[in-house]
């Protein structure tokens, strides 16, 4: 199995590149943003991924080119493969502790950073998902209470994901 990885953070490729478990020669990383254009054809062809995982990635994608994300994935997916997804849910702790100025729209909020977070309803993402030519098999809720021993402090969190199948 050969792995391709990708991610709009250099410093997130940086750190994989570090990681001892990288250098097996099986696993290709790069800086890219699939929101804007697809992988190039000689990094990936087409119809050729078994499976793609995505996690907590899109949230930090303007809802506008949602859409395009899904289409960029499904091109390279071969028919019959598998989208794997996990991002940030609406009423989930990070989004609570948003200042209501950070707030630009019902889901989306503006981070100090200037990065944006999106906080998905199950309703958009089947909908988004189907639009974009793939059939969802499972789309659900995670709730989890997250405990931080240091501090002491239990923490309700609340994700989405989703595994849809590319038609």
């Amino acid at each position: 199995m050969n792995i391709i990885c990708f991610d709009l953070s250099k410093r997130a490729i940086e750190l994989l590149k570090g990681n001892e478990g990288y250098k097996c020669g099986r696993i290709h990383a790069f800086v890219h943003d699939i929101s804007t254009s697809p992988l190039a054809e000689e990094l990936v062809p087409e119809c050729c991924v078994d499976f793609v995982l995505m996690i907590f990635i899109l949230s930090a994608v303007p809802a506008q080119r949602h859409c395009a994300v899904f289409q960029n994935v499904a091109q390279k997916l071969k028919p019959g493969g598998f989208l794997f997804f996990r991002d940030y849910a609406v009423d989930d702790l990070a989004q609570k502790r948003f200042r209501s100025s950070a707030q630009i729209d019902l889901c989306t909020w503006k981070r100090k950073d200037g990065t944006r977070s999106y906080f998905f309803h199950s309703d958009y993402l089947g909908e988004v998902l189907r639009r974009c030519g793939f059939s969802v098999c499972a789309l659900e809720y995670v709730k989890k209470t997250v405990t931080n021993v240091k501090e002491g402090k239990e923490m309700a969190r609340t994700w989405i994901q989703a595994n849809a199948k590319k038609l």
